[in-house]
């Protein structure tokens, strides 16, 4: 392991041979703030452009989440600020720039959620090319209209894309939240890596077993490089003409003005910083 990069706070990159590790360390649950989406929206462009990486590897430093979403103390500050032009900038600049960049990176993304992955960590497991779970005790879901946050254009599209019609329609309709098993059963995720050898007997390719409870999250590390090696076993040229045909609809469709306009007006609502303040205890 080759740690790699310039100094980010946030986010610390990992070189295993020609996989890249892209480890979520803005710890303790990777709360995502205009710094931490700037890094890795920096991050899918290097690793995009690096000619000695094949495939990238999402995992979080935090034994607690994946990435519990949005900093919703620093949402709820902006919201308040009045600047409408600092509020549209984060969400269609920033924001849409760190999910834009990791649906148009050209190499196979798999993510490792083993923790919490709620809102904005749960948009970038659905913007992977592969995603693995281990069967643990925590939640995932799109919890945004829980605090009446719109989604934006785009995370509300790789969300409707990649799930079930009926999953997609429940999660961000009603900001539910679910067990990892209850998620991978509704359609969420490529893999599940638990310690209950009944369960999954009709889908043994999608269901990994382990014994070792303590090792769920190395098994689930190990079975992501495993769909790694494979997808960077066929020339990668096919692989990224793939992806860019999979998105392309999806960021070539951009939000109107009013859309934005929308957006910015819901956010800084009285009813929305509200709801944010209740959550926050404030």
């Amino acid at each position: 392991f080759v740690v790699v990069g310039a100094a980010m706070s946030c986010v610390k990159l990992v070189r295993d041979g020609r996989v890249m590790h892209v480890v979520l360390s803005r710890l303790p649950v990777n709360a995502l703030d205009a710094s931490f989406l700037q890094e890795l929206r920096q991050v899918w462009q290097d690793v995009g452009g690096d000619g000695n990486v094949d495939s990238v590897l999402v995992r979080s430093a935090s034994p607690k989440a994946f990435c519990a979403g949005l900093d919703l103390a620093k949402l709820h500050g902006l919201a308040g600020s009045g600047d409408a032009e600092a509020i549209r900038e984060f969400g269609y600049v920033t924001l849409d720039g760190a999910f834009r960049g990791m649906v148009e990176c050209p190499k196979p993304i798999v993510s490792v959620v083993d923790g919490h992955s709620i809102a904005g960590g749960m948009v970038m497991n659905l913007a992977s090319d592969y995603c693995v779970l281990t069967d643990r005790n925590y939640r995932v879901g799109l919890t945004e209209l829980q605090v009446g946050v719109p989604f934006p254009l785009l995370p509300f599209q790789i969300s409707d894309r990649q799930l079930p019609v009926p999953t997609a329609r429940q999660l961000m309709r009603d900001g539910s939240l679910h067990t990892p098993r209850e998620a991978f059963h509704m359609g969420f995720g490529d893999a599940l890596v638990t310690t209950d050898a009944a369960y999954g007997r009709h889908t043994p390719s999608r269901v990994v077993h382990h014994e070792d409870p303590e090792g769920l999250h190395d098994r689930a590390i190990e079975h992501g490089l495993g769909w790694l090696e494979q997808a960077t076993a066929r020339p990668l040229a096919g692989f990224a003409i793939l992806k860019k045909q999979r998105w392309q609809l999806v960021y070539d469709n951009l939000p109107s003005e009013a859309e934005k306009d929308a957006w910015v007006e819901t956010i800084s609502s009285p009813e929305c910083r509200a709801a944010m303040a209740k959550v926050l205890g404030k």
